[in-house]
C-alpha cells in the first residue's frame, strides 16, 4: 500500500514511501496540504483558495490541471473525487501528517512542534490561502500554549522542575513578548534557588520590551526581581553562578551594580568605580542596570571631557548650569565653591533632595576630573554618610593620581566598591559574534580577536561587518574616530615613538626604540611611563629584555594607517639596519632575521628582504637537516619552536620560490638576485635530500652547480658538489661520491680554500673506506684532520669536521676488531664536539661507539649509550642511522628474550628501507631475519613467536642481506651470516 506523509510543522516536507518529493510547482504543495488536513473539500472552495484572482472557469481549470499533475508527480492515484463536485485523499493511500497527530493528543505530542505551521511556504497573489495558514497557524499555537500550560502545572505537582523550565523556555519563544512566561521561569528559578538566571531572565526581557515597544517590565515581575537583588545582597551569596562575560550575561558585574545600589539606600552615601579600557562595555552596563532604576534614584549623568582635568570644580559647575532643580531651595545663583560657605550650600541642597528620593550622580570618563571636584565628592560623602547619594564612576585604564587617591582613600574606608571589566576570552567572542551578526561560521575569527582583543565595542564593529556581509577591515569609521580620540593630545616624542611601534606588529624592545630616536636610557624610560601612564602601551619583560606595545592592538593599526606611505618607508628602513646590527652580536637570532626580512619587505626593498628571509630559512635547515655542517658554530634556531615542525620549512620553502619566481621578472639579469638563486635552490636541495625526496633534492643540487659555474662562484660550486655527496653518502653510491669527492678536491685546490680540501679529503678517505682501500683511507682522512688543525681556533671552528673523521677511523678500527682503539678514537670525537654541534651530527658518534661496545661484548654500556641514542632519534624528524641503532638494540632485547624491538623493526622494515633508499639499511634489517631464522631451529619459542613474520627459508635472508650490506664495512655481519649458512 502506498503512503503518503505530510510533515508541516517547520519547512513542510512530503514523502512518498519514505521518500522525500518536491513538487514542481507551489500549488500542488498547497493543495496536498490543504486536503491532507481538511480530509476533503468542494472543488469550488479549493479553486477559490488557491486561484482566487482568476475567473471561475479559469479557476476550475487551473484546478484540473493541478490535479492531474499532483497524481503523476506523486507516483498514484493520491486525490480522487468521491463525488463529482468534492475532493478528498484517496482513502486506499495510507496517510499520517505530524499536525493531525499533535491535535489528536496535544499534551503527549508536543515534541512533534517543532516549529511554526508551514514555515516560509509562500504562493504569489494567493491571499486567500495566506490568510488560510494565518488561521491554522494561530490555532495551532494557542493549542500548542495551551497543551504546555497543562503539562507545567503537572510537572509542577510532581517537581520535575526541569521539564517545567524546558517547557516555559519553548512558551516563551512561542510568545516573547508574554510577561506571564518570565513570571513564571523567575519564580522557578526562585524555587531552585538560582539567583542568576532570575537576574539575566529578567534583563533579557526589560531589554526586549526597551527596544522593541519602548516600556518595561509590569510591576509584578519588578517586585520579585527588586527582592531577590534585595535578598542576595543580604545574604551575600557567595554561590553566585560564574561569570559570564556577555553583556547580557555579565551576572557578577550586574550583580555588584545592584548589591551597590541596594546598600546606598539602606547604608547611605557611597561610591562605585567602574574600569575598564575604552570600549569595554562600562557604559553599556550601566545603561542596563540603570535602564529600571528611576523610580528609586534621580540620575544625574555628567561626562567628564580632558579639557575638565585643568577646570577647577568644572564638574560641578556643569551640575549645577545643568541641574539646578537639585539646588533651587538653597542656592540662588550658580555656584562658587572655592568659598566653603557655598560648598555648605550644596551639601545642604543634596541632602534636601535625597529626603525626597535617593541621588545618583552618574560621572562618565572620570579619568579627566579635575582634583578639586574630586575633593568636593569626598566632602559629600563624608557630610552625607547616612543620605541615600550614590556616585558611580565610570574610567578607563588612564592614571589620574587624585581619582586614585580618591577610590584607595573610600575603599579602605568601606566606602566605595571597585570593578574592572575584563574583555572576553577567544571562545566567549566567537559566541558574542555569532549572536549579533547572526552567521554560525565566522571566516575571519582569528584576524578579529587579533585586532579586538576581545573588547565589546570592536567586536560589535566587526560584527556589523559581518552582518552586512562586508569584507573584514580592522578600521571602521566608528574605530577611527574612537582612536583619534585616544591620541589627540600627545607631545612629539610620544607621536614619535608611537610611530616607530605601530611598524613592529608585535611590539618592540626599548632599547631599540632608544637608539632609534637617540634618547637616552632615562628619557625612554620617562617617555615610556607616560605612555603607559594613558593606557597607550603595555610593557612587558622578554628575556630580561623590556618591550613595549600597543594596549590595543588596533590602535596601532590606525596609527600605522595615518602614516604617509614615504614615512612608512623610512621607518622601516631604520629599524632594518639598526636590527642588522643587533644581530651582528646574536648572528643565529632566527626572530631577529625573520623581522629584518620583514622591515625591508615593508620598505619596498624586496632583494635586501630575501637575503634574510634565505638566512632564516637557511638556519632552519641547517638546524635539522645537515647531516655534518662545515663548521661547530651551533647554527641552533633560537626564538621559537615552529620552526621543527616539518609542514613549517615546506610551507617557508613554497613561500620563498614563490617570491623568486615574482622578482625574477624585475631582477632576473642582476648579479645579486642570480646569487640568492643559487643559495634558495642550494637549501631547498640540501633539504630535499636530507629528507629522502632525492628527484627534487638532486634536481636543485644540480641547479646550483650549473649556475655556480657560470657565475664562476666556486664558493657555492664547492657547496654543491659537498651536498651531492651528502646524497651519495645516504643511498650508499659509491661511484659518484669518488667522482665529485674527487671533483671537490680539485676545485677546493685551485681556490686555495684550506677548508674544503680538508672536508673533500674526508670525503675521498670514506670512498676508499667505502671500497676497502684502509691503508689509503687511514692516509687521506689523517690528512683532512691535519688541514684543519693548523691552528687551535680552526681545531675549535671545524672540531665536527675532525670529529666524523675520527669516526671514520674508528669505524676501520671496528672492521679489523680493535675495538679499544675504536671506543678511544669515538670518545676523543665526541669530546671534540660536545656542546658545540648539533645532537643530529653527533648522534652516529654515539651510535659506533655503542657497536664498538657491543662487539667488545660489554652488553651494558652498549645498552646504555644506545639507549640515550634512542631518546635523541625519537626526538628528531629524520634520525641519521636509525636503522642501526634499532639493530643493535633489537640484538640486545634478544638475548633477555625480549623481542620487542625485533618486532618494531621488523613492522617498521618497509618504511625504514625506502626513507633514505640507502642499500646498508636493507641488509642490516635482513642480516637480523637472517639471525633469528638460524635461532629458531633450536629455539620452540622463537619460532612460535615468528613463524609468520619470518616464513622464508634461512638462505633467502641469507642472500638478500650479502647483497646489500657493504663488503667492507659491514664485514662483522657479513661474517655472521656465513657462519649462520655453516651451522644450517
Amino acid at each position: 500500500m502506498t503512503r503518503l506523509s505530510c510533515l508541516l510543522f517547520g519547512t513542510p516536507t512530503i514523502l512518498v514511501n519514505q521518500a522525500e518529493i518536491t513538487p514542481s510547482y507551489a500549488k500542488i504543495s498547497a493543495l496536498i496540504y490543504y486536503l491532507m488536513l481538511k480530509g476533503e473539500a468542494s472543488r469550488e472552495e479549493v479553486a477559490t483558495l488557491l486561484w482566487g484572482d482568476k475567473n471561475s472557469e479559469k479557476a476550475r481549470k487551473n484546478l484540473r490541471n493541478t490535479i492531474y499533475q499532483t497524481n503523476r508527480e506523486l507516483g498514484c492515484e493520491a486525490i480522487v473525487s468521491p463525488s463529482r463536485s468534492m475532493l478528498a485523499i484517496n482513502p486506499r493511500i495510507a496517510i499520517s501528517c505530524d499536525v493531525q497527530l499533535f491535535l489528536s493528543d496535544p499534551m503527549h505530542q508536543l515534541h512533534l512542534f517543532k516549529g511554526v505551521f508551514l514555515e516560509n511556504f509562500y504562493i504569489k497573489n494567493c491571499q486567500e490561502f495566506d490568510f488560510w495558514i494565518e488561521k491554522i497557524k494561530s490555532q495551532l499555537e494557542k493549542t500548542y500554549l495551551t497543551a504546555c500550560q497543562q503539562l507545567l502545572e503537572k510537572q509542577e505537582r510532581l517537581s520535575d522542575l526541569e521539564g517545567a523550565e524546558h517547557l516555559i523556555l519553548r512558551m516563551i519563544s512561542m510568545d516573547e513578548f508574554n510577561e506571564e512566561h518570565y513570571l513564571s521561569l523567575m519564580k522557578l528559578y526562585l524555587e531552585e534557588g538560582q539567583t542568576r538566571k532570575i537576574i539575566e531572565t529578567y534583563h533579557r526581557l526589560a531589554q526586549l520590551l526597551d527596544k522593541e515597544l519602548g516600556i518595561g517590565p509590569g510591576e509584578s515581575i519588578k517586585n520579585l526581581y527588586y527582592q531577590v537583588v534585595r535578598d542576595h545582597a543580604e545574604k551575600k551569596d557567595s554561590q553566585l553562578a560564574p561569570k559570564t562575560d556577555y553583556f547580557f550575561g555579565r551576572i557578577e558585574e550586574i550583580h555588584a551594580l545592584e548589591h551597590f545600589l541596594v546598600s546606598v539606600l539602606e547604608t547611605g552615601s557611597r561610591a562605585f568605580f567602574l574600569h575598564g579600557e575604552v570600549g569595554s562595555g562600562k557604559r553599556s552596563l550601566v545603561r542596563q542596570v540603570l535602564a529600571n532604576q528611576g523610580q528609586r534614584f534621580s540620575i544625574i549623568q555628567i561626562n567628564c571631557l580632558p579639557e575638565d582635568l585643568y577646570k577647577p570644580y568644572s564638574i560641578w559647575r556643569k551640575i549645577s548650569h545643568n541641574y539646578q532643580w537639585i539646588f533651587q531651595e538653597t542656592l540662588d545663583t550658580r555656584l562658587s565653591l572655592e568659598e566653603t560657605r557655598n560648598r555648605e550650600d550644596l551639601i545642604d541642597g543634596l541632602e534636601k533632595t535625597c529626603q525626597k528620593q535617593a541621588l545618583l550622580f552618574l560621572i562618565e570618563d572620570a579619568h579627566w576630573m579635575d582634583k578639586e571636584s574630586l575633593q568636593v565628592v569626598l566632602d559629600c560623602i563624608h557630610a552625607l554618610s547616612r543620605a541615600p547619594l550614590a556616585f558611580l564612576f565610570t574610567r578607563n585604564l588612564r592614571q589620574n593620581k587624585e581619582m586614585d587617591y580618591l577610590e584607595h582613600y573610600l575603599y579602605n574606608h568601606q566606602l566605595a566598591e571597585n570593578l574592572c571589566l575584563k574583555n572576553l576570552s577567544l571562545a566567549d567572542s566567537q559566541d558574542f559574534l555569532k549572536e549579533l551578526s547572526q552567521q554560525d561560521a565566522l571566516s575571519d575569527l582569528e584576524q578579529i580577536y587579533h585586532f579586538s582583543q576581545g573588547n565589546l565595542f570592536l567586536l560589535d564593529q566587526y560584527a556589523q561587518q559581518i552582518r552586512e556581509g562586508r569584507e573584514f577591515h580592522p578600521l571602521t569609521a566608528a574605530i577611527r574616530s574612537k582612536m583619534a580620540l585616544q591620541v589627540h593630545a600627545l607631545d612629539t616624542k610620544e607621536e614619535e615613538l608611537l610611530n616607530y611601534l605601530s611598524t613592529c606588529s608585535a611590539g618592540s624592545d626599548v632599547g631599540l626604540l632608544a637608539d632609534l630616536m637617540g634618547l637616552s636610557h632615562h628619557e625612554m624610560a620617562v617617555l615610556v611611563d607616560q605612555l603607559t601612564s594613558k593606557s597607550l602601551i603595555l610593557q612587558k619583560e622578554v628575556d630580561d629584555r623590556l618591550e613595549v606595545q600597543f594596549r590595543q592592538a588596533v590602535l596601532g593599526e590606525f596609527l600605522y594607517d595615518q602614516l604617509p606611505l614615504s614615512k612608512r618607508r623610512i621607518l622601516h628602513e631604520q629599524i632594518a639596519f639598526h636590527l642588522i646590527q643587533k644581530l651582528q652580536l646574536q648572528p643565529n637570532n632566527s626572530v631577529l632575521l625573520l623581522k629584518i626580512a620583514r622591515h625591508f619587505t615593508a620598505a619596498k626593498q624586496p632583494i635586501m628582504a630575501l637575503e634574510y628571509r634565505l638566512q632564516h630559512l637557511n638556519l632552519a635547515i641547517k638546524s635539522h637537516y645537515d647531516l655534518f655542517p662545515l663548521d661547530s658554530n651551533n647554527d641552533q634556531l633560537s626564538g621559537g619552536k615552529e620552526e621543527e615542525n616539518v609542514l613549517w620549512i615546506q610551507e617557508q620553502l613554497a613561500e620563498v620560490r614563490e617570491n623568486m619566481a615574482h622578482l625574477e621578472k624585475l631582477y632576473g639579469d642582476q648579479r645579486q638576485f642570480q646569487l640568492l638563486q643559487v643559495r634558495f635552490e642550494f637549501y631547498e636541495g640540501r633539504y630535499h635530500i636530507r629528507t629522502g625526496n632525492y628527484q627534487k633534492g638532486v634536481g636543485s643540487i644540480r641547479k646550483v652547480i650549473a649556475r655556480a659555474h657560470a657565475l664562476h662562484e666556486q664558493d657555492y660550486l664547492l657547496k654543491g658538489y659537498r651536498q651531492f655527496i651528502h646524497y651519495c653518502i645516504q643511498i650508499e653510491n659509491i661511484s659518484d661520491l669518488g667522482y665529485y669527492a674527487e671533483l671537490g678536491l680539485e676545485t677546493a685546490i685551485e681556490a686555495n680554500d684550506h677548508q674544503a680540501i680538508g672536508m673533500f679529503l674526508r670525503f675521498k678517505g670514506l670512498f676508499n673506506l667505502m671500497l676497502g682501500d684502509e691503508e689509503k683511507a687511514s692516509r687521506l682522512l689523517y690528512e683532512a684532520i691535519d688541514c684543519f688543525s693548523l691552528t687551535a681556533s680552526m681545531r675549535k671552528k671545524y672540531a665536527i669536521q675532525i670529529a666524523a673523521a675520527l669516526d671514520y677511523l674508528a669505524e676501520m678500527a671496528q672492521i679489523r676488531r680493535d675495538f679499544l682503539t675504536a671506543i678511544h678514537l669515538q670518545k676523543d670525537a665526541i669530546e671534540l664536539v660536545q656542546g658545540q654541534a648539533p645532537q643530529s651530527s653527533t648522534l652516529g658518534f654515539y651510535i659506533g661507539l655503542g657497536t664498538s661496545y657491543y662487539h667488545l661484548q660489554d652488553f651494558a654500556e652498549a645498552h646504555s649509550i644506545f639507549q640515550a641514542a634512542m631518546q635523541e632519534v625519537n626526538q628528531q624528524i629524520y634520525p641519521w642511522k636509525e636503522v642501526q641503532l634499532k639493530l643493535y638494540l633489537a640484538l640486545l632485547g634478544c638475548q633477555q628474550q625480549d623481542y620487542t624491538g625485533v618486532h618494531d623493526l621488523l613492522d617498521r622494515k618497509e618504511a625504514l628501507i625506502s626513507r633514505y633508499s640507502n642499500p646498508r639499511d636493507k641488509g642490516m634489517i635482513y642480516y637480523l631475519m637472517a639471525k633469528l631464522k638460524n635461532e629458531m631451529r633450536d629455539n620452540p619459542l622463537l619460532e612460535a613467536t615468528f613463524a609468520q613474520k619470518l616464513d622464508e627459508d634461512l638462505s633467502h635472508y641469507y642472500h638478500i642481506a650479502k647483497q646489500f650490506l657493504n663488503p667492507y664495512r659491514d664485514r662483522l655481519l657479513l661474517e655472521d651470516l656465513e657462519n649462520f649458512m655453516k651451522e644450517n
